[in-house]
């Protein structure tokens, strides 16, 4: 009986701790997201125009999302994000 009490307390806090990495990836990537956008946005519009460096941000968010997990978003380098912000000067056509 106590085996099976370890056993059922051992996949609550599991289970638990799951929630709580899943909460805190969920915070980082609104966080992410928001700050990305707005530091991006702000250096390409100065160069490109409003509405070209939402579409062209827009862009490159999306693919570093789908791309990288969150901890790997966190240390982003510049070598591995130029390839993407390349792509989509090329997919706005600002390139």
């Amino acid at each position: 009986m106590r085996r099976l009490t370890f056993i059922a307390t051992a996949a609550l806090l599991c289970a638990a701790c799951g929630e709580q990495k899943q909460a805190a990836d969920n915070g980082f990537m609104i966080n992410f997201k928001k700050e990305f956008g707005q530091s991006c946005e702000a250096a390409a519009s100065r160069r490109a125009g409003a509405e070209i460096a939402r579409k062209y941000c827009g862009c490159a968010l999306d693919k570093l999302v789908a791309k990288y997990r969150p901890t790997e978003l966190a240390g982003l380098t510049p070598d591995k994000v130029q390839p993407i912000m390349t792509q989509c000067a090329k997919d706005v056509g600002v390139e």
